[in-house]
């Protein structure tokens, strides 16, 4: 019998995670606060960082990170443009 090459748990984690960094970081994009979307980004990095000493590790990071981050950034600002547009004193409302 083969052993399994994949590890199924970590598989489940890392979409877990994942679908949670986009949900936080598209509520960060829509509520206007970009700095925070910077910051959330840099801690992920800071958090991995003795794990991209391994090149192959970091460009997948990286790779999975710039397309999470342009997924998240994209929903993010469709959101705002829509909620703008349907609530337009939302604009008094923003963070800072």
């Amino acid at each position: 019998m083969e052993k399994d090459l994949f590890d199924v748990t970590e598989i489940n984690r890392g979409r877990l995670i994942g679908n949670l960094e986009r949900l936080i970081l598209t509520i960060v994009v829509a509520a206007g606060s970009y700095a925070a979307l910077g910051f959330l980004v840099a801690a992920k990095g800071l958090i991995r960082s003795e794990d991209l000493q391994d090149r192959d590790f970091a460009e997948y990071f990286l790779v999975g990170t710039l397309s999470s981050v342009l997924v998240a950034l994209c929903s993010g600002v469709l959101i705002r443009f829509t909620l703008m547009s349907l609530w337009p004193e939302l604009l008094s409302l923003q963070m800072q």
